[in-house]
């Protein structure tokens, strides 16, 4: 796979990215976006999430729940 592949797979459309963290809203995604804790990007009139910042997101979430368990 070279690297303008690996790209596009991580690219996730506003649905998608819904998907990934449960079915949130399209507004949650977007607050999201704004606040810093996901990465947007804009394709003409599309856009999209990065995948990698969900990861991120989600391990940064896991973290913060089990620094408050402790």
């Amino acid at each position: 796979m070279n690297d303008f592949e690996n790209a596009t797979t991580d690219l996730l459309s506003i649905a998608e990215a819904r998907s990934r963290l449960g079915g949130v809203g399209r507004t949650t995604i977007w607050k999201l976006v704004t606040e810093g804790k996901l990465q947007g990007i804009k394709v003409g009139a599309r856009s999209f999430v990065l995948a990698s910042s969900i990861d991120h997101f989600i391990d940064s979430q896991l973290t913060a729940a089990s620094e408050v368990e402790k």
